[in-house]
């Protein structure tokens, strides 16, 4: 059977002639990194008044936890480059790194939470002729 890869994505590993470009940059997955969570409820309560009236309130929520963040722009950069006074420059940003072979280092942490709220009151009136007059509050708070 003939190989369906083209070569370059065969099965085989490239030899030691094979270009790596340096610097390269790395993403990780931090030590005590978590799969995210995310919960979403609401609650809708409705009552009719009468011939005419309709009262609602709604709440809706949620909640993100273990978010993930990759974190850039210097921001745990396990591998930035060493502020010299009067010496730095973006030219020798590369040289001032501990590793001079990498880039920047980022580290992807679960570390960030979200959450949500909402609450919607309305109320509605029909009138003898079928209009409909309906106001409605809506609050929220992230």
């Amino acid at each position: 059977m003939a190989n369906p890869f083209p070569a370059q994505y065969g099965p085989s590993l490239p030899g030691p002639e094979a270009a790596f470009v340096l610097p390269t940059g790395i993403n990780y997955l931090d030590k005590n990194f978590r799969l995210p969570l995310f919960t979403i409820w609401s609650l809708s309560l409705e009552r009719q008044l009468g011939q005419s009236w309709r009262v609602k309130a709604g709440y809706t929520g949620n909640k993100g936890t273990h978010l993930f963040y990759i974190f850039q722009r210097g921001a745990r950069d396990v591998n930035a480059a060493i502020y010299i006074p009067g010496n730095s420059t973006v030219g020798n940003t590369q040289a001032r790194r501990p590793n001079e072979d990498f880039s920047n280092i980022f580290a992807v942490e679960s570390t960030h939470n979200s959450n949500y709220h909402s609450l919607e009151l309305l109320a509605e009136k029909r009138s003898v002729m079928d209009y409909l007059f309906s106001p409605t509050i809506l609050g929220r708070r992230s």
